[in-house]
């Protein structure tokens, strides 16, 4: 029995000889879409921060736990081998310490 992929005839194989449905392409674009989109989100936090030499208003706390998390999507990405998911949370992670790093670093005495 075929699955509904095969019977539209959009079932295809990769280079290591696995299926590769038109769904699954167009999934890998919306995900390297999003995780774009959703990590560049951090640079300008970034570059504030550094010209600033000011982390105030960043909560510390908040930063430990989505660094956290950020960490545990980056090896779910790697154990389901998802490259836009490993590429944007390992960007999105060194993102997320370098503000960890400033919000040490200038710390208003």
């Amino acid at each position: 029995m075929q699955n509904v992929a095969e019977q539209k005839g959009t079932n295809r194989l990769d280079s290591a000889g696995q299926s590769k449905s038109t769904e699954g392409i167009m999934g890998h674009t919306m995900g390297y879409i999003g995780a774009t989109l959703t990590t560049l989100a951090f640079v300008p936090q970034v570059i504030k921060l550094y010209k600033e030499r000011s982390a105030r208003s960043i909560s510390l706390k908040t930063f430990y736990m989505f660094s956290v998390g950020i960490l545990f999507w980056l090896l779910y990405g790697i154990q389901i081998h998802s490259m836009p998911m490993i590429l944007a949370n390992s960007i999105t992670l060194v993102l997320s310490v370098s503000i960890l790093v400033m919000k040490h670093m200038y710390k208003e005495q």
